[in-house]
């Protein structure tokens, strides 16, 4: 009632009365709950579950839980996870949600200026126990040694004026101690005034006998050759990056500053080892994130380097400014590392073509499906736990965990159900033996990439045993490259005009950024752009029925998978006009003169769904 009444119109003087009455009462709260959690664990009432979480995605969610009050204090708040600390374990993970709530909150309670951290490291392990240590550690004010004896006593705090100049009951350090007692561990403190202090605790866990989701499947070939530079003014997060980053295989270089950022990438540039990625945060001194930016794209060469941003809050007029410099992506501070995967992935164009996404949803719903997107292998087992579906289209090439590998989770799940999920493959690939690959894999049936409408619609039938013949089907092999063809455009889709008109509106927005990153990527010698900027194009003028200038494509990507930046550099002028042909063959069509404009393509530009 009191946030409602402060929505009305007030006076200054009742505003500042309602106010106080809100904080009052907020801490009173603050105090009966634990006044209550501590009641219950002194008579015994408080049981521990024993189920099985996920215990990185626990910790790094109870931080992000706590990253605007840090920020507020313009404190770093930090996350490090070691690589042997086990995702999966058995425990009460709500529990140990609650003290590190307590201890992090505690620490930016205290802290004025710095950072606080939280560093998870096993201690002992056995076959199925794991010890864990776990340390929240700040900048603060710190706790003098004659007092941090009585610290985790009930009801005590580090001396008399604590409880006037920052609130609370004294009880929450207690009811800490107590719960990780009782999940097996002990706490104690390391301190110094003006120093800081360092809580540990220790839990013991089970290591997951099951996962609850399988594991997250990386694409090394598309990340291993990636050179990174991380942009951080502090050294504890340009650590965790990197070591996050040396996990999937990526090449990274961490500076700590701007001015040292643009003479690394001005080294780069002239060595020939360029770099793809860059990871800058956003406050930091001299130089801020955007600053850097900005200076980074009057670099001849880098005006297209993929870019991304990494903030501890989001201020108004930031995602605008995000958008003007060509930040593709922005996370938020204590960085996730499956967001980190997830982003860089999309930076790097991992994901399925835009195309191919929208091509196969529009295709399903014109024959009458409905349909459900999954972005990846491990959503799509996510869906599946909750929810029965008649087919799965699934994508080979997907981040994270490929159509092959979520194949084989769904096949080993039905072995215990006894049932059985129709899978029909899409793949881009034609060549001898991915069919076969396909069917051993536990698959159904099998389309090819650009996918046809009649050839969807004869799989889906056959896979599903429907009794209706299926529809014959041709395709002309021998469509011109230039002016397109959309007769054989439109028949491919369906019939669907607004089906091709998006297509078409597609290739014309995306074509123009494709050959400006291929173009430098041959400067660059860049042999990873360039096989990946071909496989989308290829893709892309598939669907155009363009299968000379498709071949070409797919020439460039294998000369770039074989880094043979030569042979890459003498084909590429013919390819270009190729193109430029195309382009101009659909800008003067008719079909196509309001592309620009439609709303639906401007739409499809802010979101992207990839089949899984």
């Amino acid at each position: 009632m009191t946030e409602l009444a402060r929505d009305t119109e007030l006076n200054p003087e009742q505003r500042e009365y309602l106010e106080t009455i809100d904080l009052s009462s907020n801490t009173l709260l603050t105090v009966i709950n634990d006044i209550l959690d501590f009641s219950k664990i002194e008579a015994g009432k408080v049981e521990l579950e024993n189920v099985d979480f996920n215990l990185r995605n626990c910790l790094e969610e109870t931080l992000q839980t706590l990253a605007l009050r840090a920020d507020d204090k313009a404190l770093e708040l930090i996350c490090d996870m070691a690589p042997e600390v086990p995702e999966w374990v058995t425990g009460d993970g709500l529990r140990l949600r609650q003290v590190v709530l307590n201890l992090v909150g505690n620490a930016i309670k205290f802290t004025q200026k710095g950072e606080v951290s939280l560093h998870v490291r096993v201690k002992e392990k056995s076959e199925d126990v794991q010890t864990v240590q776990i340390t929240v550690a700040d900048t603060g004010i710190g706790i003098p040694a004659e007092k941090q004896k009585f610290i985790f006593d009930p009801f005590t705090q580090a001396d008399t004026s604590t409880t006037r100049n920052y609130g609370g009951t004294g009880l929450g350090l207690t009811i800490s101690a107590r719960l990780i007692g009782m999940m097996g561990g002990k706490i104690w403190l390391e301190s110094e005034p003006g120093r800081g202090s360092q809580f540990h605790f220790t839990v013991s866990v089970r290591r997951a006998k099951q996962a609850v989701a399988p594991e997250t499947v990386v694409p090394t070939d598309i990340l291993r050759r990636t050179r990174t530079l991380i942009v951080d003014d502090n050294s504890t997060n340009r650590r965790i990056l990197q070591e996050m980053l040396k996990q999937w295989g990526v090449e990274s270089t961490a500076v700590e500053g701007g001015e040292q950022a643009l003479s690394e990438l001005s080294s780069g540039q002239e060595s020939g080892r360029p770099y793809q990625l860059i990871l800058t945060d956003m406050n930091m001194p001299k130089m801020d994130g955007f600053s850097l930016v900005e200076k980074i794209r009057q670099q001849r060469g880098m005006e297209t380097t993929a870019m991304m941003m990494l903030t501890s809050a989001a201020r108004r007029g930031d995602a605008e400014r995000c958008r003007i410099l060509g930040i593709t992506s922005y996370l938020f501070k204590p960085i996730r590392k499956a967001e980190l995967l997830s982003a860089i992935l999309g930076v790097l164009g991992a994901e399925d073509n835009h195309v191919n996404q929208m091509v196969a949803t529009r295709l399903l719903e014109k024959m009458g499906h409905a349909i459900t997107i999954a972005n990846n292998g491990l959503e799509a087992l996510s869906l599946l736990e909750n929810r029965s579906f008649d087919v799965i289209l699934m994508d080979v090439q997907m981040p994270q965990m490929d159509g092959f590998a979520a194949t084989k989770s769904i096949r080993m799940n039905e072995i215990k159900t006894g049932k059985h999920l129709p899978i029909i493959a899409m793949t881009a690939h034609a060549l001898k033996g991915d069919r076969e690959r396909c069917v051993e894999a536990g698959m159904d049936g099998y389309v090819t990439k650009p996918i046809a409408s009649a050839e969807l619609k004869a799989v889906i039938a056959s896979t599903l045993h429907w009794t209706q013949a299926d529809e014959d089907t041709s395709s002309n092999a021998d469509a011109k490259p230039s002016p397109v063809n959309l007769e054989q455009v439109l028949e491919s889709l369906g019939g669907d005009e607004n089906l091709m008109r998006e297509v078409l509106g597609i290739f014309l927005e995306q074509t123009p950024k494709h050959l400006a990153s291929l173009r430098q990527a041959l400067v660059t010698k860049d042999a990873t752009t360039i096989e990946r900027t071909a496989h989308s194009m290829k893709g892309e003028l598939g669907y155009l029925g363009i299968a000379e200038v498709s071949q070409k494509a797919r020439q460039l990507e294998e000369m770039g998978r074989k880094g043979d930046v030569e042979g890459a550099q003498r084909a590429f002028p013919s390819f270009e006009a190729d193109i430029l042909g195309i382009v101009a063959g659909i800008r003067g069509a008719r079909a196509v003169n309001s592309l620009a404009a439609s709303p639906v393509l401007q739409k499809h530009g802010s979101q992207e769904h990839p089949c899984a």
